[in-house]
């Protein structure tokens, strides 16, 4: 977010990112320790967001 889209999106695409990052991938990825967090669980997030099951 920082390094791309804050530079080459609208303000209004930005802010879209933000809400939908906010208001579904942290609350399902932020149980999450960095240390622990593997691809599997990062490919499984837009099944999840999607269907709205975990």
């Amino acid at each position: 977010m920082e390094n791309y889209v804050k530079y080459n999106c609208e303000d209004t695409t930005t802010y879209a990112y933000n809400n939908i990052i906010y208001k579904y991938i942290v609350p399902f990825l932020g149980n999450f320790e960095l240390q622990k967090l593997q691809p599997v669980f990062i490919q499984h997030t837009p099944k999840t967001v999607i269907t709205g099951c975990a």
